[in-house]
């Protein structure tokens, strides 16, 4: 038992070591849109803290309806839990204005069908 107690606390403690970047969702507002590049302030001081990269993703199509569906003034939350830094991918992106990656690409597909229009 002695040696348990004497190798569980280095390995406790490493894990939290290496979910460092694990945190709560982050709440931003898009500022801007160029390249299939999301830029993202987070703090409100009007300048780009988070930039996410909408291609190559392994769900092009629905990134890519969320790309053509986000504006500049778009609320959006952010799961910083996939990576760490400001490179982050369209995975990390959560909800744009409340609607989910899933929905959002239902709404455009439906939109597109209907009237040719995203929003």
């Amino acid at each position: 038992m002695k040696p348990y107690k004497k190798v569980l606390p280095y390995l406790l403690s490493g894990c939290m070591g290496l979910t460092g970047c694990y945190g709560p969702d982050t709440n931003g507002v898009v500022l801007e849109k160029k390249d299939n590049k999301v830029f993202v302030d987070t703090d409100n001081d009007k300048l780009a803290d988070q930039v996410y990269f909408i291609a190559g993703h392994y769900d092009a199509q629905k990134y890519q309806a969320v790309y053509e569906y986000i504006l500049p003034g778009d609320s959006v939350a952010l799961n910083p839990s996939l990576s760490c830094g400001n490179g982050l991918n369209s995975a990390d992106l959560k909800r744009v204005n409340g609607k989910t990656p899933d929905e959002i690409y239902e709404l455009v597909k439906v939109r597109r069908a209907h009237n040719g229009k995203i929003r």
